[in-house]
């Protein structure tokens, strides 16, 4: 059995263009300044899930899940896991190397993490491990996290970073900023919508799968994936 933790504009005398036309000239301008200045500042992100996500679960609030693998790859796995979940644990240590060796290594199959946290606890940790992933080190990270399940205080969290290679004054002004936690936050809600009531659960294409499966049951669901492609 898989194994889960459950404005009014005055006309004025015409003397060639119109106040109200050089008024729409200034506003239009202004508005075309706006919204570069809003691009620049990244104001407006893009809120788009990667091409063959049926799913929607490849965006995490405002940015892109963690996503390794060959993006053109025939077969999408997204993982919904919870820090805090044991069995979640067990799956990060003994099934996704095998996963990693056998079909994202191969290019068979791109793998993402859908961020996601059942407590205010797990989410915070969820929010950490996506500043670890702005600096290209999130997988790295989010191994540790399982294999150190449970020290999730702050010194543990940059002390972890460290072990990875991490910038720890950039990552530890990212955690204590709170920048990934409304993310985070849209990210668990989304999987929820979607169906995810335990972790850890799965979407290999559209279908859920609820729990650690054994690597061979895995296995068959992704042959049958690719099969179909």
């Amino acid at each position: 059995m898989p194994r889960v933790q459950r404005k009014v504009i005055k006309r004025g005398r015409r003397q060639g263009a119109s106040t109200g036309v050089i008024l729409l000239v200034i506003g239009g301008a202004v508005v075309v300044v706006a919204v570069i200045i809003a691009l620049a500042s990244g104001m407006f992100k893009p809120k788009t899930a990667l091409a063959n996500d049926p799913t929607g679960l490849s965006l995490c609030g405002n940015i892109p899940c963690p996503i390794k693998g060959d993006l053109n790859a025939p077969v999408t796995m997204i993982e919904v896991s919870d820090y805090g979940c044991s069995h979640c644990r067990d799956y990060s240590r003994d099934i996704e190397p095998k996963i990693e060796e056998q079909y994202i290594k191969t290019g068979k199959v791109r793998y993402i993490v859908h961020s996601f946290g059942f407590g205010s606890e797990t989410k915070q940790v969820a929010a950490a491990s996506l500043c670890a992933g702005d600096q290209n080190k999130f997988f790295e990270y989010h191994a540790l996290l399982f294999k150190n399940q449970g020290a999730f205080d702050a010194n543990s969290l940059a002390s972890y970073a460290q072990q990875v290679g991490i910038d720890v004054q950039s990552f530890s002004a990212c955690v204590n900023s709170g920048k990934h936690l409304a993310d985070v936050d849209a990210s668990s809600k989304a999987a929820q919508v979607a169906g995810v009531e335990a972790t850890p659960s799965f979407f290999i294409g559209n279908k859920l799968i609820v729990g650690a499966l054994s690597f061979s049951e895995f296995q068959s669901r992704f042959e049958a994936a690719l099969k179909s492609k």
